[in-house]
C-alpha cells in the first residue's frame, strides 16, 4: 500500500536520474565528480539473468571491475531481494553457499532485512554511513518499484539500466514490468533499445 499510494502521490518517484541501456554505460568517473562514493548493484537481469552467479557477459564484468577501480572494492556492492530470500533456507543448512556464490562475482553482498525499496537502512548500516549520506550512494538496477524506488525514497543517486533478459523475469515480475514499461516510455519518455 505504501508503494502505490508514494506512486500516485507523485510518480516522479519512479524517475530514474538516468537511464541506461546496460551497465557497461555507466560512466563511473562522471558519477564520482558529481560526489558518489558508493554504488549498489541489483543482481538479476542488471548483472546477471535471474538466479545465476556468473556475469552475463564479459562487457558487464568490465564495467563492475571498472566500478570497483573508482570507487573500491568496499564501496562496491549487490543488494538483491531474489539473493536474500531465495538462499534463506539453504543458508541455515549451509552458510558458506552464499559466500561461494558471490564469490564468483566478486562482489559483497549488503544483508537485508527487508526487501526493496523498504531497506535503505541495511545499505546505510553496510557502508557504515549515516541517513545524511545518502547522496553519496548510486543504486543501480532494472525495476522501477524496487530499485528506483528505493534511491528516490532515501535521496540516492539512481541509475535505470534495460534488463538482461526479460525472459527470465518471475512470475510476479512480468506484469509488474509492462506496467514499469508504460511509466518509463509513456510518462518519463525514456525510450533505450
Amino acid at each position: 500500500i505504501k508503494i502505490i499510494s508514494s506512486i500516485l502521490a507523485d510518480i516522479n518517484v519512479l524517475r530514474p536520474h538516468e537511464a541506461v541501456e546496460s551497465v557497461t554505460k555507466i560512466d563511473y568517473a562522471a558519477l564520482k565528480a558529481k560526489g558518489i562514493n558508493y554504488i549498489v548493484f541489483d543482481k538479476d537481469n542488471t548483472l546477471t539473468i535471474q538466479d545465476s552467479f556468473q556475469y552475463y557477459n564479459e562487457d558487464i564484468k568490465n564495467s563492475v571491475l571498472q566500478a570497483q577501480k573508482t570507487f573500491g572494492e568496499k564501496n562496491i556492492a549487490i543488494l538483491s531481494n531474489r539473493v536474500s530470500s531465495f538462499f534463506t533456507n539453504l543458508l541455515l543448512e549451509k552458510p558458506h553457499v552464499l559466500s561461494q556464490c558471490l564469490e564468483k562475482l566478486g562482489l559483497h553482498h549488503v544483508k537485508a532485512n527487508k526487501k526493496k525499496p523498504f531497506n535503505g537502512e541495511d545499505v546505510l548500516a553496510y557502508f557504515n554511513l549515516t541517513p545524511k549520506q545518502y547522496g553519496e550512494i548510486c543504486i543501480v538496477g532494472d525495476r522501477l518499484m524496487t530499485d528506483i524506488l528505493l534511491g528516490r525514497w532515501t535521496g540516492m543517486y539512481t541509475i535505470y539500466c534495460n534488463p538482461i533478459d526479460r525472459k527470465t523475469d518471475l512470475w510476479n515480475v512480468k506484469p509488474l514490468r509492462k506496467i514499469e514499461d508504460y511509466i518509463l516510455y509513456s510518462k518519463f519518455n525514456i525510450k533505450l533499445h
